[in-house]
């Protein structure tokens, strides 16, 4: 199970009687680089492989997991992936995600998997690249999905640009920085995506004056500084890989303190 593949703070807030009145949760380190690439026989994200279980695997594109190159490594995950799916949908419906998105973040999942599959053609290994037309589909998926045009994203997935005070420089990749450039897009996303889901569930964690009993248009945040606060901090442990990533030496470094 890699459910715990961050780390996180949690502050409980209460009130001079005792009672709860909210929380605020925190996330650290969480390992992006599990998005695209595994230790061997280990496996990615479960919400990656319970994304093909989607009643509308068309909207997004989908076909089998094993065509896709980030999740490859293994064949499957050996959980019931259509109820897992449904019991996810349902813990985003339970906290407040609506259903344009919960939409967007099967779209934005769909995304990162499709990126794993765009590949690049060079003349040679320091020669600038370019997208394979093989993965003009993946391109075009990707491009839909993300509701961007698909001419910047292949410029993303190409080029680097820099912007001086007179002057913007733009610079071609060659094969491994494509490649780089790739992997990075799939990894910001995951992130940016996991952050939004955890901003979005404090939102409804957020303790509430008692204004907010009367209605939406009461709702606000209670003051906290005159109440108590216990903070837990839950980090995943300690652990020894033939290749330990950056995010897994950060844990063992924490472990170790």
């Amino acid at each position: 199970d890699n459910s715990s593949r961050f780390g996180k703070y949690t502050e409980l807030m209460f009130n001079e009687q005792g009672h709860v009145l909210g929380a605020r949760i925190s996330e650290y380190l969480l390992e992006k680089s599990r998005v695209v690439g595994q230790q061997e026989g280990e496996q990615n994200f479960h919400i990656l492989y319970y994304l093909f279980a989607t009643p509308n695997p068309d909207k997004y594109f989908l076909e089998s997991p094993d065509s896709y190159a980030y999740l490859s490594n293994i064949d499957g995950v050996d959980v019931d992936i259509e109820s897992m799916f449904e019991e996810v949908m349902r813990a985003l419906r339970d906290v407040g995600f609506s259903d344009l998105e919960r939409d967007e973040v099967l779209s934005v999942l769909a995304a990162i998997v499709h990126i794993g599959n765009i590949k690049f053609q060079t003349s040679s290994r320091l020669d600038p690249v370019r997208i394979d037309r093989d993965s003009d589909n993946e391109v075009m998926a990707v491009s839909k999905l993300l509701q961007i045009e698909e001419q910047q994203l292949r410029n993303a997935l190409c080029y680097s640009v820099m912007y001086m005070k007179d002057e913007t420089v733009k610079r071609q990749y060659h094969m491994a920085q494509a490649i780089d450039s790739r992997d990075a897009m799939a990894k910001t996303l995951y992130g940016r995506l996991f952050g939004w889901i955890v901003s979005n569930i404090n939102k409804l964690l957020a303790p509430q004056s008692k204004a907010a009993f009367k209605g939406p248009a009461a709702r606000r945040p209670a003051d906290t500084t005159k109440h108590g606060i216990i903070g837990i901090l839950d980090i995943f442990g300690f652990e020894h890989f033939a290749e330990n990533r950056f995010e897994q030496w950060c844990i063992n470094l924490a472990n170790e303190q």
